[in-house]
Protein backbone atom coordinates (compact mmCIF):
# COMPACT_ATOMS: atom_id res chain seq x y z
CA UNK A 1 0.00 0.00 0.00
CA UNK A 2 2.82 2.40 0.90
CA UNK A 3 4.55 1.62 -2.39
CA UNK A 4 1.40 2.41 -4.37
CA UNK A 5 0.92 5.65 -2.44
CA UNK A 6 4.54 6.67 -3.05
CA UNK A 7 4.17 5.98 -6.78
CA UNK A 8 0.98 8.04 -6.94
CA UNK A 9 2.66 10.96 -5.16
CA UNK A 10 5.63 10.75 -7.55
CA UNK A 11 3.29 10.75 -10.55
CA UNK A 12 1.45 13.81 -9.26
CA UNK A 13 4.74 15.64 -8.61
CA UNK A 14 5.95 14.87 -12.13
CA UNK A 15 2.66 16.05 -13.60
CA UNK A 16 3.00 19.43 -11.89
CA UNK A 17 6.77 19.87 -12.41
CA UNK A 18 7.54 22.56 -15.00
CA UNK A 19 9.22 21.33 -18.15
CA UNK A 20 12.62 22.87 -18.84
CA UNK A 21 12.32 23.74 -22.53
CA UNK A 22 16.09 24.04 -22.90
CA UNK A 23 17.02 20.76 -21.21
CA UNK A 24 14.26 18.89 -23.06
CA UNK A 25 14.97 20.39 -26.50
CA UNK A 26 14.98 18.01 -29.46
CA UNK A 27 17.95 17.46 -31.81
CA UNK A 28 16.11 19.47 -34.48
CA UNK A 29 15.65 22.38 -32.07
CA UNK A 30 19.29 22.22 -30.94
CA UNK A 31 20.40 22.43 -34.57
CA UNK A 32 19.05 26.01 -34.62
CA UNK A 33 20.61 27.14 -31.33
CA UNK A 34 23.35 29.74 -31.63
CA UNK A 35 26.77 28.29 -30.71
CA UNK A 36 29.43 30.45 -29.08
CA UNK A 37 32.71 30.01 -27.25
CA UNK A 38 32.85 30.04 -23.48
CA UNK A 39 33.48 33.56 -22.13
CA UNK A 40 36.66 32.58 -20.26
CA UNK A 41 40.33 31.96 -20.90
CA UNK A 42 41.41 28.33 -21.48
CA UNK A 43 41.85 26.49 -18.19
CA UNK A 44 39.48 28.74 -16.21
CA UNK A 45 37.50 26.65 -13.74
CA UNK A 46 33.77 27.38 -13.56
CA UNK A 47 30.49 25.91 -12.40
CA UNK A 48 27.08 26.57 -13.93
CA UNK A 49 25.19 27.28 -10.74
CA UNK A 50 22.03 28.15 -12.64
CA UNK A 51 21.13 27.55 -16.24
CA UNK A 52 18.32 28.25 -18.68
CA UNK A 53 14.92 27.96 -16.95
CA UNK A 54 16.87 27.59 -13.70
CA UNK A 55 15.75 26.25 -10.36
CA UNK A 56 15.45 29.65 -8.65
CA UNK A 57 15.06 32.25 -11.37
CA UNK A 58 15.55 32.64 -15.14
CA UNK A 59 11.82 32.14 -15.62
CA UNK A 60 10.61 35.65 -16.43
CA UNK A 61 10.12 36.58 -20.08
CA UNK A 62 13.36 37.45 -21.82
CA UNK A 63 15.51 36.01 -19.05
CA UNK A 64 14.94 32.29 -19.62
CA UNK A 65 18.10 31.63 -21.62
CA UNK A 66 20.57 32.97 -19.08
CA UNK A 67 23.50 31.24 -17.40
CA UNK A 68 25.26 31.93 -14.10
CA UNK A 69 28.89 30.87 -14.39
CA UNK A 70 30.44 30.72 -10.91
CA UNK A 71 34.03 31.98 -11.11
CA UNK A 72 36.26 33.95 -8.75
CA UNK A 73 36.05 37.74 -8.61
CA UNK A 74 38.64 39.19 -10.96
CA UNK A 75 38.27 36.42 -13.56
CA UNK A 76 38.85 37.75 -17.08
CA UNK A 77 35.75 37.71 -19.28
CA UNK A 78 36.27 37.20 -23.02
CA UNK A 79 34.06 38.27 -25.93
CA UNK A 80 32.33 35.15 -27.22
CA UNK A 81 32.15 36.70 -30.70
CA UNK A 82 33.57 39.75 -32.42
CA UNK A 83 31.44 42.88 -32.46
CA UNK A 84 30.93 46.43 -31.24
CA UNK A 85 30.40 47.51 -27.64
CA UNK A 86 26.99 49.22 -27.47
CA UNK A 87 26.63 49.55 -23.71
CA UNK A 88 28.79 49.81 -20.61
CA UNK A 89 26.51 50.17 -17.58
CA UNK A 90 28.40 50.87 -14.36
CA UNK A 91 26.29 52.73 -11.77
CA UNK A 92 28.85 51.98 -9.02
CA UNK A 93 26.05 51.52 -6.48
CA UNK A 94 27.66 48.59 -4.69
CA UNK A 95 26.73 44.95 -4.54
CA UNK A 96 26.00 42.01 -2.29
CA UNK A 97 23.50 39.30 -1.40
CA UNK A 98 20.61 41.71 -0.91
CA UNK A 99 17.69 42.55 -3.26
CA UNK A 100 18.38 46.26 -2.67
CA UNK A 101 21.19 45.88 -5.23
CA UNK A 102 18.87 44.37 -7.85
CA UNK A 103 19.01 47.40 -10.16
CA UNK A 104 22.75 48.06 -9.96
CA UNK A 105 24.65 45.18 -11.61
CA UNK A 106 27.34 46.38 -13.99
CA UNK A 107 27.15 44.98 -17.50
CA UNK A 108 28.73 45.17 -20.92
CA UNK A 109 26.77 44.60 -24.13
CA UNK A 110 28.39 43.66 -27.44
CA UNK A 111 26.43 43.70 -30.70
CA UNK A 112 27.70 40.80 -32.78
CA UNK A 113 27.94 40.39 -36.56
CA UNK A 114 24.57 38.62 -36.83
CA UNK A 115 22.81 41.39 -34.92
CA UNK A 116 22.51 39.47 -31.65
CA UNK A 117 23.65 41.21 -28.45
CA UNK A 118 25.76 39.42 -25.84
CA UNK A 119 25.41 40.75 -22.30
CA UNK A 120 28.04 40.13 -19.62
CA UNK A 121 26.81 41.02 -16.10
CA UNK A 122 28.48 41.46 -12.67
CA UNK A 123 31.67 42.76 -14.25
CA UNK A 124 34.08 45.65 -14.32
CA UNK A 125 34.51 46.82 -17.90
CA UNK A 126 37.81 46.90 -19.78
CA UNK A 127 36.20 48.45 -22.88
CA UNK A 128 34.16 51.50 -23.84
CA UNK A 129 31.06 52.16 -25.94
CA UNK A 130 31.79 52.17 -29.67
CA UNK A 131 34.90 50.03 -29.33
CA UNK A 132 35.38 47.12 -31.74
CA UNK A 133 36.27 43.87 -30.00
CA UNK A 134 37.51 40.57 -31.35
CA UNK A 135 36.35 37.10 -30.44
CA UNK A 136 38.35 35.91 -27.43
CA UNK A 137 39.44 39.43 -26.43
CA UNK A 138 39.28 40.29 -22.70
CA UNK A 139 36.47 42.83 -22.29
CA UNK A 140 35.84 42.76 -18.54
CA UNK A 141 36.62 41.09 -15.22
CA UNK A 142 34.07 39.66 -12.83
CA UNK A 143 33.31 41.91 -9.85
CA UNK A 144 31.00 42.30 -6.85
CA UNK A 145 28.20 44.56 -8.02
CA UNK A 146 24.43 44.26 -8.15
CA UNK A 147 22.43 41.53 -6.40
CA UNK A 148 25.06 38.81 -6.19
CA UNK A 149 25.43 36.10 -3.54
CA UNK A 150 28.23 34.09 -5.19
CA UNK A 151 31.10 35.37 -7.36
CA UNK A 152 29.91 34.76 -10.91
CA UNK A 153 29.31 35.97 -14.44
CA UNK A 154 25.69 36.25 -15.53
CA UNK A 155 25.63 35.71 -19.31
CA UNK A 156 22.95 35.87 -21.99
CA UNK A 157 22.52 36.72 -25.68
CA UNK A 158 19.57 38.84 -26.82
CA UNK A 159 17.91 38.44 -30.21
CA UNK A 160 18.89 41.99 -31.23
CA UNK A 161 19.45 45.46 -29.79
CA UNK A 162 15.69 46.13 -29.82
CA UNK A 163 15.04 43.21 -27.46
CA UNK A 164 17.30 43.94 -24.49
CA UNK A 165 16.12 44.72 -20.94
CA UNK A 166 16.46 48.47 -21.44
CA UNK A 167 13.98 48.31 -24.33
CA UNK A 168 11.31 46.93 -22.02
CA UNK A 169 10.53 43.74 -23.95
CA UNK A 170 13.66 41.53 -23.76
CA UNK A 171 14.03 38.36 -25.81
CA UNK A 172 17.07 36.19 -25.32
CA UNK A 173 17.95 33.08 -27.29
CA UNK A 174 19.06 29.49 -26.57
CA UNK A 175 22.79 28.81 -26.78
CA UNK A 176 25.28 26.01 -27.14
CA UNK A 177 28.90 26.42 -26.03
CA UNK A 178 32.02 25.04 -27.70
CA UNK A 179 33.94 22.87 -25.27
CA UNK A 180 30.94 21.62 -23.28
CA UNK A 181 29.77 17.98 -23.52
CA UNK A 182 26.44 16.86 -24.95
CA UNK A 183 26.89 18.93 -28.10
CA UNK A 184 27.56 22.12 -26.15
CA UNK A 185 24.50 22.05 -23.87
CA UNK A 186 25.11 24.26 -20.82
CA UNK A 187 23.53 22.03 -18.20
CA UNK A 188 22.89 23.42 -14.74
CA UNK A 189 25.47 22.22 -12.14
CA UNK A 190 28.11 21.45 -14.81
CA UNK A 191 31.50 21.79 -13.12
CA UNK A 192 34.68 21.92 -15.22
CA UNK A 193 37.19 24.05 -17.09
CA UNK A 194 37.21 26.04 -20.31
CA UNK A 195 38.98 24.17 -23.09
CA UNK A 196 42.77 24.11 -23.10
CA UNK A 197 42.67 25.48 -26.66
CA UNK A 198 40.46 28.29 -28.02
CA UNK A 199 37.07 27.06 -29.19
CA UNK A 200 36.22 27.40 -32.86
CA UNK A 201 32.90 27.77 -34.66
Amino acid sequence: MRTILALLMFAVACTHSPINRYESSTPDEKAHFKKVMLPFSPGTHFKISQGAFGRWSHHDAGHEYTWDFDVRYGTLVLAVESGTVIQVWEPNAGGGCDPKYNDSPHNVQVEQADGTVAQYTHVQSLVKVGQKVSRGQPIAATAKNGFICTPQLDFTVFRDRDHTFLKGHPRNIPLLFYGLPDGGMAHEVFDGEAEATPQSP
